[in-house]
Parts: structure tokens; C-alpha cells; sequence
């Protein structure tokens, strides 16, 4: 499995040094019922050209006597959100593993715009599986052929109703999976965010309790080993091999992307500074799009053109 331990100190920018603790009351959309509470934080890596949403936040419950585990988690809350979409394999004893994940537009079905590329899955020397013949040196039972394009296609069309791509060629079906989520896109950057990756990234599983998003700590377990427990928090963060790994940004409770002009609003007279949601100081707000306002010790998350 192709992980990567993240032992080094980055430098921060004057926004990213801020503390950024995770509120579970300011959490909007909630999954399960009962008195234990859990937070899904998600965050994307949309390159140096494009604005980020920030540190995404879901809530989930769940009651006493159960035992889910970081599957169930993102499983059931990818499964009631309307704009949340994952892409999970089963790669080995272990269990699963999350391999992509997507954010619709408002309005959009991010799922109608995925793509995948069989021919440049099949080419890539850095993938050990083999689609037309199997590599029996990695356990590989058997190969899908040209139909591993169909059956991917059939997962896609799947999860329209479950929100969750079950990745047909995995290790229960073939004996080795198709680390292969490098190939998997989507051809419309309106339809929404997507990050997937095993070689050129990937999704990196953080795992603390309610508090401060920098507390969090690098999961030494997969998420089908992790159980929750009351006041837990696991964040997921897309890190790019070609980049500096990114620091936590500041949270976005669900709903305030679309339907929020700014939170926590406050009255306060300290001037403003203006920030892009990656930490670039603005000399004003933008005319569309996130940014970030600060009063004094107050960070204030902005919808250009509503507030």
C-alpha cells in the first residue's frame, strides 16, 4: 500500500498559522441518529490556479452499542449529502481504501462528467496490475480485459443512487486491485471538485477529537481498522506528490458554500483584512467566489457578492 508519513515541518502563511478548531454545534448536515457525534473533515487540493472551499465539515451520529468504522462513516455520509461523492476500493485484508473524492456544484451531478481512462490505466508502468493478462507475481487471479471499461461504467451509474463508487476491480474479485485511480477524472471542471489519486497523490486519513484541525494526527490504521468513538474527528486531506503538502484550511460547515454570506457574523469595528481561501492577502474582496475576512482575532468565511 503506497502511503506516505508526513514528518515534516511546513512553513505556514500569516492565514494558515491560525488556529482552526472544528465546532460540532456549527455543523449543518448530520447523518444517523443517537448521542454519539462524529466530524467528516474533507479537504481538496484544487492547484495553485483555483480557489480551495476550505476544510469541508460533515456530522455524523450514531447510538450506544454500535461500533462503526471510518468505512461506515464516509459510506453513510457520502450517501446523504447531496454534493459529497467518494470512490473506495477494497485493496486486501485490510479492507478498503478511499481513493477519490468528489464535491458537485451547486445544481450539478459531478458523477455524469466521470471519465476513465482504460488505454491510459493499462500503459501506465507504474501500476502492477494487469488488465489483459494477469500478473500472478502480485496474486493477480485473473484479468477483466476491455470489460474493466464497463464495469466501471456500471459503478459510476450505480452510485447515482448511493453517492459511493464501489471500484469493480479489486481484490476480492482479481486477488490484487488496480491501483489505478490516477486515471480516473472528470471532464468538466464545472461539474465540480475532483481529486483521486495512488501515484500522483493521495487521499491522506487524519484522525483526533473535537478541537483544533492542527491537533489532528496521521492515521497509522485504514479507515476499516478505525472505530469511532464520541467527539471523534477524521479528516481526509488530498496531497499531491508535485507540491508542498498543504496545511489545514479553515472549516466550512456544509451549507455555508451556497447559502451563507458569512460566519460566525459578528459586529466589529477592528478594519478588515481580506484574504484569498488559500491565504493571499487581497486589497478588497473579490467579485465572486470564497474569501476569507479578518477582524482582529475574528475569521469571518465570505461569499463574494451576498454579503
Amino acid at each position: 500500500m503506497r502511503k506516505r508519513l508526513l514528518f515534516s515541518v511546513i512553513g505556514v502563511s500569516v492565514l494558515t498559522a491560525m488556529a482552526h478548531p472544528i465546532d460540532f454545534d456549527k455543523i449543518n448536515d448530520w447523518t444517523g441518529t443517537g448521542p454519539n457525534r462524529a466530524a467528516l473533515i474533507v479537504q481538496f487540493n484544487t492547484g495553485p490556479e483555483q480557489s480551495n472551499p476550505g476544510a469541508i465539515v460533515w456530522g455524523y451520529r450514531w447510538e450506544d452499542g454500535a461500533t462503526p468504522n471510518g468505512v461506515d462513516l464516509v459510506k453513510a455520509v457520502a450517501g446523504n449529502s447531496e454534493r459529497l461523492r467518494i470512490l473506495i476500493q477494497m485493496t486486501g485484508d485490510m479492507g478498503y481504501t478511499l481513493d477519490g473524492v468528489g464535491y458537485c456544484a451547486p445544481g450539478r451531478e459531478l458523477l455524469h462528467a466521470m471519465t476513465y481512462d482504460l488505454d491510459g490505466a493499462a500503459a501506465d508502468p507504474r501500476i502492477s496490475f494487469g488488465f489483459y493478462e494477469p500478473n500472478t507475481y502480485m496474486g493477480q487471479t485473473s484479468a477483466p480485459g476491455a470489460e474493466a471499461a464497463d464495469f466501471v461504467a456500471e459503478a459510476i451509474l450505480d452510485a447515482l443512487d448511493t453517492h459511493v463508487i464501489l471500484h469493480p476491480i479489486d481484490y476480492t474479485e482479481y486477488g490484487y486491485p488496480a491501483y489505478d485511480y490516477d486515471w480516473w477524472d472528470i471532464n468538466d471542471d464545472a461539474a465540480g471538485i475532483w481529486n483521486a489519486g495512488w501515484y500522483d497523490g493521495y487521499w491522506s486519513y487524519w484522525t483526533g477529537q473535537e478541537g483544533e484541525l492542527d491537533n489532528l494526527g496521521y492515521s497509522g490504521l485504514g479507515m476499516s481498522s478505525v472505530y469511532l468513538k464520541d467527539g471523534d474527528m477524521h479528516g481526509w486531506k488530498y496531497i499531491s506528490f508535485s507540491e508542498e503538502d498543504p496545511d489545514w484550511l479553515p472549516p466550512v460547515y456544509t451549507g455555508d458554500i451556497t447559502s451563507s454570506a458569512c460566519i460566525p457574523a459578528s459586529d466589529d469595528d477592528t478594519a478588515a483584512e481580506y484574504y484569498s481561501i488559500t491565504g493571499i492577502r487581497l486589497a478588497s474582496p473579490p467579485a465572486s467566489g470564497l474569501y476569507i475576512e479578518r477582524r482582529g482575532r475574528r475569521t469571518i468565511k465570505c461569499i463574494a457578492g451576498t454579503k
